[in-house]
């Protein structure tokens, strides 16, 4: 071999070493925020039955102010709330109201102050999400206000009510292909021709004016006299992934009846805005602003979206976490346990769920940790984390979670186990006589002895800087496996009964050569 040559398997050699303990995925720290990241951004566990295993999940922030985070769950409500403190998007600075005409409330419920109906709300179709701001979805009687010029505010000018709906706040990871807009009417006198518009902001970091709204769809209705109602109107337009979708009904200037939209003060995750320019406020301005806070908008928007299943605690009984909210500080972590319990479950069981965590992080608010639990009724102890010692197995079998470091050699003396599912091992594995010796997606910095195993061998798609050997294995009726292997060093397979298979994915040797039983492996 040539010097050339072994600089080369140096340097392969080394960059597996060096990949042994992988940095955490960072996200890049956001100018005057904080910046969340996730070590690990995956946690899986391999355990026994009837066994209680937990895990560490840090929450760091690499940013430069206060990172506030919380555990986020699916709901059986049929709304959608935003899943992290919402986007908040300015508006044109607020005019004195002018003109001859005045905000005014409906005049059809006099003398029934805080009536309250709760009216039925369209079933969203199979397969659609319905996205809303308000907290209930009551219409409150005199919560609501319109532009008015002359009668008593029984005819209402031009207006626009306004919400936004920023998609990164409702952990839409795509596309919003709208399909309807559903509203509440506190009032309806005459006949009253309603446009429903949507929009998508140009700059969602700009203001929420006109000019910085592209309009991606449009519908009509007309509605008559009615009070207290909820209305739907078909709508499409496809909302682009990470944009702010705003939503307007808008009237114009009504000659035979006055619109009121339907409102309450029970709440809402993000401002209500109105715009009305007969009432001096050409451009949308928030309700609160205007001096009615109480008029938080019934204005809801529906469509299809990919949004990911959000199980964990509540539907998950074989997981859970704890804390489940918390604040931290710049440079710092907070270290969060995972717990993967497998009482109850059977040999053989896989189990997969979401662990969701939202936060105001402005450029990763919503990040998803993938968890999954593997029963092997075989394992008579797990090591998760980092384990900065050698390690000797003499008794039982030991498994190695997804994710496990090893510090040091390990060694599996006769009669003892040892099970690992896309481990670290920072030094040479031998076992000696084991019941099991069963490596998959390792990573070994160190040659690999398996010798005298009497249950079960395996070697499958483990990165090893040195040889391998795999000697003397009487496993019966189970196969040898050596399968997709990549080797620094050479691959030495004798006296195994069966013989080794690689199932048909080969094994890659660098440096050195496939020999014996493995010749052609």
């Amino acid at each position: 071999m040539t010097r050339r040559h072994v600089h080369a398997l140096l340097a392969i050699a080394l960059a597996v070493a060096a990949a042994a303990f992988p940095a955490p995925v960072l996200a890049q720290p956001a100018p005057g925020g904080p910046a969340q990241t996730l070590d690990p951004v995956a946690l899986s566990s391999l355990q026994g039955t009837d066994t209680r295993v937990t895990h560490e999940l840090a929450i760091g922030n690499s940013g430069d102010a206060a990172l506030q985070w919380q555990v986020t769950e699916d709901s059986d409500d049929p709304w959608r709330r935003p899943v992290r403190p919402v986007t908040p998007v300015a508006t044109a600075e607020v005019p004195e109201p002018a003109g001859g005409a005045a905000f005014k409330p409906f005049p059809g419920h006099l003398g029934r102050p805080g009536w309250t109906v709760e009216p039925e709300l369209p079933t969203p179709p199979e397969g659609t999400l319905t996205l809303t701001h308000s907290e209930t979805p009551a219409i409150v009687a005199g919560s609501s206000v319109a532009c008015s010029g002359t009668h008593g505010g029984v005819l209402t000018t031009a207006s626009g009510y306004l919400r936004h709906f920023t998609l990164d706040d409702y952990a839409i990871l795509g596309d919003l292909d709208v399909t309807a807009v559903s509203f509440g009417v506190e009032g309806a006198l005459g006949v009253a021709d309603v446009t429903v518009n949507l929009y998508s902001m140009v700059d969602p970091a700009g203001l929420l004016v006109y000019d910085n709204l592209d309009l991606i769809g449009t519908a009509g209705t007309t509605i008559s006299d009615q009070r207290m109602t909820m209305v739907e109107v078909p709508v499409s337009g496809t909302v682009p992934a990470g944009s702010t979708l705003v939503v307007e009904v808008a009237t114009p200037d009504l000659r035979r009846g006055g619109f009121f939209l339907g409102a309450n003060p029970d709440g809402q995750t993000a401002p209500s805005y109105l715009r009305a320019e007969d009432c001096g406020i050409p451009e949308p301005a928030s309700t609160t602003e205007l001096g009615f806070p109480q008029m938080q908008l019934l204005l809801n928007v529906t469509g299809v979206a990919e949004v990911p299943a959000c199980q964990v605690p509540g539907d998950t009984p074989w997981a859970d976490v704890d804390p489940v909210a918390g604040e931290v500080a710049p440079g710092a972590a907070q270290v969060v346990e995972v717990s993967f319990d497998s009482a109850g479950l059977t040999d053989g069981t896989v189990l997969t769920a979401s662990l969701c965590l939202s936060s105001d992080d402005p450029e990763r608010a919503f990040l998803v940790v993938p968890l999954t639990l593997q029963v092997d009724q075989r394992c008579d102890r797990t090591i998760v984390g980092g384990h900065p010692d050698p390690l000797t197995v003499t008794e039982g079998v030991t498994c190695l979670a997804p994710g496990a470091r090893i510090g040091g050699a390990v060694n599996v003396l006769d009669g003892a186990g040892l099970l690992a599912d896309s481990a670290v091992v920072q030094g040479p594995l031998s076992t000696f006589g084991a019941t099991d010796a069963e490596l998959t997606g390792a990573q070994v910095t160190g040659p690999i002895s398996i010798r005298g195993t009497t249950g079960s061998a395996v070697l499958s798609g483990t990165q090893v800087v040195g040889s391998v050997l795999v000697v003397l294995n009487r496993t019966g009726e189970t196969p040898v496996v050596v399968s997709g292997n990549w080797i620094v060093g050479s691959l030495f397979c004798t006296g195994n009964q069966p013989a080794p298979t690689d199932g048909g994915t080969a094994n890659t040797v660098l440096g050195g050569q496939k020999l014996d039983q493995c010749a052609h492996l």
